[in-house]
């Protein structure tokens, strides 16, 4: 395991969010995402969502 890492938010990049809207089109309202580390787990090659789902805050 790798060692934690200060947690770091971030909004979704312009091409992720092209990304996302080409498989989710305008279901999901992107401003409102972010991109954090869970519990330092990931590594640089992992993702995940909250509990495994997708969700509105």
């Amino acid at each position: 395991m790798e060692p934690q890492q200060k947690e770091i938010t971030r909004a979704l990049t312009p091409g992720e969010v092209n990304l996302a809207r080409s498989a989710f089109g305008n279901t999901i309202f992107y401003l409102s995402v972010v991109v954090l580390p869970v519990f330092g787990l990931q590594n640089q090659y992992t993702a995940m969502s909250s509990h495994g789902e997708l969700g509105r805050i």
